[in-house]
């Protein structure tokens, strides 16, 4: 049995119950036309759903998510606002008590430098993938990737290096992660088209096609490692490297680093290179800000989905990319609980 979690972010979508099954009905097709279709999945199978304030669900069908414990996150305009979870969690009082002392000693540091460490490996694993491809076409460009690869290794092995609490240490672990991701940066701009006119990272507001997809496909990823912290009983908002702040599911944002590249960096990466972003059907400018049109949204959406739905080796078997994201949580507990000595972070490896 695959288990799921269901994404609602079209319009015309309605939800509804019938026995102990989920009904979606949906007005239009992929492309926006006008197409009536019923999808039903059993509430067994899921894992959560993630739906726009514009999908509309019955009470009825939402008493039959939160019976089986299946978390709902709303989302509106690029950003989660809410998450309605059962009181009967999955997890205990003693794993949140854990959580929350092993702030304050080795445990939280140990964490703390894993959410950094995987994800700047993966970093260096993607550029060396794209370096692969182009060996052959574009000597220089190989070798600046490589290069680029070979720092960010660098970068990444002084983490283990680094001593102090953990109130210190954020700062140090964020300007570590700030000069991998950088070299990062710096160096996927020199594999992507300059019609698409990306310099770097830049969050609010994204001035360029790349950064409007990006954004949009961390809030997809961010909302769904938000479903797999509170389905293992963790508090999504204590987390370890990311500040904490009212409102900030630190500990969801924590556990959606190490799957960033892997799913949304991919995803994007993959549909500019490959020529299936349209500049002029996918995104629309607003006031010099990029945003994502409906087929824009479409296309990413369905990239994502196929980037959750992929398989590798973990843990000696196969998993996909979305179930993994869940033994990681649960990895997070096993350290803190004391049944695993130290916590390995999760690197994709191309």
């Amino acid at each position: 049995m695959i288990m799921t979690t269901l994404m609602l972010l079209s319009y015309g979508i309605s939800v509804r119950k019938s026995s102990q099954t989920i009904i979606i009905e949906t007005k239009y097709d992929v492309e926006g036309n006008p197409s009536k279709q019923t999808q039903k999945i059993a509430v067994c199978n899921l894992t959560g759903v993630v739906c726009d304030s514009h999908v509309y669900m019955t009470n009825p069908a939402r008493i039959l998510l939160l019976s089986h414990c299946v978390p709902i996150v709303l989302m509106d305009h690029h950003r989660v606002i809410g998450i309605t979870h059962p009181f009967h969690s999955h997890g205990t009082v003693h794993t949140r008590r854990e959580q929350f002392t092993a702030f304050s000693n080795k445990r939280g540091i140990i964490l703390a430098k894993g959410f950094v460490e995987g994800p700047l490996r993966t970093k260096a694993n993607l550029l060396l993938s794209y370096a692969k491809n182009r060996r052959s076409t574009s000597p220089e460009l190989y070798e600046h990737l490589q290069k680029a690869a070979h720092d960010i290794r660098s970068i990444a092995a002084q983490v283990s290096e680094i001593d102090g609490g953990l109130y210190e240490l954020r700062n140090q672990l964020m300007g570590i992660e700030g000069q991998g991701t950088h070299l990062y940066y710096q160096a996927i701009c020199k594999i992507l088209d300059p019609i698409f006119n990306f310099e770097g990272r830049k969050k609010h507001p994204p001035t360029d096609p790349i950064n409007a997809a990006l954004s949009y496909g961390y809030v997809i990823l961010s909302s769904r490692s938000l479903i797999q912290t509170v389905a293992t009983g963790l508090d999504p908002y204590g987390g370890y490297l990311h500040v904490d702040r009212s409102g900030r599911p630190s500990l969801a944002i924590d556990l959606a680093e190490e799957f960033r590249l892997p799913v949304v960096d991919r995803a994007v990466f993959d549909l500019a290179t490959s020529g299936k972003f349209n500049l002029l059907d996918d995104f629309e400018v607003d006031r010099g800000n990029y945003l994502l049109t409906k087929s824009g949204k479409q296309k990413l959406f369905r990239r994502l989905d196929e980037r959750f739905a992929s398989r590798l080796a973990f843990d000696d078997k196969h998993f996909r990319l979305d179930q993994i994201m869940l033994l990681q949580a649960r990895k997070v507990i096993h350290f803190l609980l004391g049944k695993n000595s130290t916590y390995i972070p999760f690197h994709y490896s191309w």
